[in-house]
């Protein structure tokens, strides 16, 4: 199970995603190859299709939505993908414009290492939530003195 979240963004060279160091991803451009994630801030510059497994909660995305940042918060999706064609990949898809690939971006949550298995009369539950943060805007709880 895979929730495919096109984000469009000015430039996906300028994005950076955090909270994926240290997890463990399937890089589906070079086989199915395992590897770990060495950088802090995961950027892309070329065709990426990697399936990153047990990552955290919560990710944050910049340079999306006018140069914002999206928080990305899920719960039960073990894990997270992160796609783009890049030109070659992008040319060979007929419903994607060759030109399209500099401003998208996909950071999916998903079910995909260990694919969920619902029997009649069972029910799977998982959700995300993505919200733009606003720079500056932080709501800070205060302790009142009495």
């Amino acid at each position: 199970m895979l929730l495919h979240t096109y984000l469009k963004v000015p430039d996906v060279r300028r994005c950076q995603i955090t909270g994926l160091h240290g997890c463990t991803f399937i890089d589906k451009t070079r086989d199915g190859a395992i590897y770990q994630e060495g950088r802090e801030i995961v950027t892309i510059g070329e065709w990426t299709d990697r399936v990153y497994q047990h990552t955290p909660q919560e990710h944050v995305i910049t340079n999306v939505v006018s140069g914002r940042k999206m928080r990305l918060q899920k719960y039960n999706f073990p894990d997270t993908v992160i796609w783009n064609p890049w030109i070659d990949q992008a040319r060979e898809m007929s419903d994607f414009g060759d030109d399209e690939f500099p401003n998208m971006l996909c950071v999916e949550s998903g079910h995909v290492s260990s694919p969920i298995i619902l029997l009649p009369g069972t029910a799977f539950e998982a959700s995300q939530i993505l919200q733009i943060i606003i720079e500056g805007n932080v709501n800070r709880k205060t302790k009142r003195n009495r």
